[in-house]
């Protein structure tokens, strides 16, 4: 029941619209933390059903210490893989990643006040939400013909070379 009013009370709305809370939420036993972590932070991961009939995840990450940590949205992001990664194995790498939602629980004296994001990390932020949000960056080879990569100077020899390399004479 607390569970349920935890989803109630701090899901964002657009997550409330997707889970259906009428359903059972179920406690995963599985934790991501490092051991060298676990007497700072006790993790929840806890199974959710959408709507829609599928499965979704809402991750906790319960932080017990009184300084704030400044790599938390990295931390965060290295734990939802670990999630999606653990659901690929489980399902077969042609399943769909369920949505994650990771939470902190901060409970130190202080506000928090570290990076809340994982780009606000970076040097250059907006770019690094691009290029880590957007499509994948892909030289497809197999685009490229042999007569086009002739053309270029050293590049197109990297090119051919990579592109011809599992073939045999």
């Amino acid at each position: 029941i607390a569970v349920k009013e935890f989803l109630q009370e701090y899901l964002p709305t657009s997550a409330k619209q997707l889970v259906d809370l009428n359903k059972t939420v179920e406690l995963d036993k599985d934790s991501f933390i490092e051991p060298d972590l676990k007497k700072r932070f006790c993790d929840v991961l806890l199974k959710v059903t959408t709507n829609s009939g599928e499965n979704g995840y809402v991750y906790l990450l319960l932080e017990n210490q009184n300084t704030t940590d400044k790599t938390m949205p990295l931390r965060l992001w290295r734990y939802t893989l670990l999630i999606a990664q653990r659901h690929l194995d489980t399902h077969g790498v042609n399943s769909k990643i369920p949505l994650i939602i990771p939470y902190v629980f901060h409970t130190g004296s202080h506000k928090y006040t570290p990076p809340r994001n994982l780009w606000q990390m970076f040097e250059m932020p907006e770019l690094a939400k691009e290029y880590l949000t957007e499509d994948n960056l892909v030289i497809d080879l197999s685009r490229i013909t042999n007569k086009e990569m002739q053309e270029k100077a050293h590049l197109g020899m990297l090119e051919f070379f990579l592109k011809n390399a599992k073939k045999r004479d």
